[in-house]
């Protein structure tokens, strides 16, 4: 299995890869939120207009593109609390049977570390 995840159908980034596997049949949302971390808005998966974008920035929870696994959006996407310039982002894909894939990636400025 190719554990890599991808930010669309672009060659300008490189591939990061899956580094967190769960086996649980806790949904990863409520997991994320009892270890703190925040939901974020994706650019797929929510309609983010001019209000919304600034509501979330002064959050310090700005929308964050999105990742593919096998050309498939994350189901979910949660980061740390930080700054706008540093951030730790995870993704996750449910697979099933309680197989849950994570991506995890920090953002430092326009940098993906």
């Amino acid at each position: 299995m190719d554990l890599l995840v991808y930010p669309g159908e672009t060659d300008l980034h490189l591939p990061q890869p899956v580094n967190v596997i769960l086996l649980s049949d806790l949904p990863h949302n409520e997991m994320m939120q009892d270890l703190g971390w925040y939901k974020n808005l994706t650019y797929t998966h929510n309609e983010i207009g001019l209000i919304d974008y600034l509501d979330q920035l002064i959050k310090k929870t700005p929308p964050i593109s999105e990742l593919y696994f096998n050309s498939i959006p994350a189901d979910g996407a949660y980061q740390l609390p930080g700054t706008i310039k540093s951030r730790e982002h995870i993704r996750w894909w449910v697979k099933g049977n309680g197989v849950q894939l994570g991506a995890i990636s920090k953002d430092e400025e326009l940098a993906i570390k």
